[in-house]
């Protein structure tokens, strides 16, 4: 009521108070209230309120995949607990067998840097592509990446390209990387014909996104007169 200011005036502090009052009494539907009240209303505090961990808990012991993610990430973080890859890394699996896209990412990366389990390019493979299958860019490019150096895989540049394609075609937060990496493919003739215009086109595109990187490989090619500058 608080919260929406149903008969009372709205209030998140009056709100957040009682929230916390019915975790502690642990009633199942104000706990979930609560998770969810925090998750939406106050998410640039939501991990730095230390009632968090437990809530994410008692959800996440319920079978929620979202508060499993959630639970995971204060493991990995410190947030209301002591920092823990192995457990963080044991609730993104349980979360991402539940399909939740964000946990595959998270696990994905876990293996693929050896964090909380052991190193394993297969293992990080396999959620990145469940992730990708899910239409999310960013697994889509870390795929694409692990193609291109041969990680857990032997070296398929022809898929790299297909997969950065993919993810530069769109407008995300990987974008200007798989542009960049195009860019080296063309530029290297790395599974494609040696091409400095279309090395530069996708160089290009990546440096008006603002990638140092793409930013100063074309710089090169102008320098080197390899390309136009423009």
């Amino acid at each position: 009521m608080y919260a929406n200011g149903i008969a009372v005036p709205k209030s998140e502090k009056d709100a957040a108070k009682w929230y916390k009052c019915a975790m502690s009494q642990r009633d199942a539907e104000d706990v979930r209230n609560s998770w969810h009240w925090w998750r939406w209303r106050r998410p640039r505090r939501y991990f730095a309120d230390k009632n968090v961990f437990t809530l994410c808990q008692i959800i996440a012991d319920e079978g929620d995949g979202e508060a499993q993610r959630n639970l995971a990430l204060c493991y990995e973080r410190g947030k209301g607990v002591r920092a823990d890859y192995s457990e963080a890394a044991r609730w993104y699996l349980v979360a991402a067998g539940q399909g939740n896209v964000d946990a595959q990412i998270a696990i994905g990366n876990m293996y693929y840097e050896g964090k909380g389990v052991s190193m394993d390019y297969s293992e990080a493979m396999k959620w990145y592509r469940k992730a990708s299958d899910q239409g999310n860019a960013w697994a889509c490019y870390r795929l694409a990446l692990m193609h291109e150096k041969g990680q857990g895989i032997a070296e398929d540049y022809a898929t790299a390209r297909s997969l950065y394609c993919s993810v530069a075609e769109q407008r995300n937060s990987a974008t200007h990387l798989a542009q960049y990496r195009l860019g080296l493919l063309y530029e290297k003739g790395l599974g494609v014909i040696q091409d400095p215009s279309m090395a530069a086109k996708w160089y290009r595109m990546a440096a008006e996104a603002g990638n140092a990187d793409a930013q100063d490989r074309l710089s090169r090619m102008q320098r080197k007169g390899q390309v136009d500058a423009v």
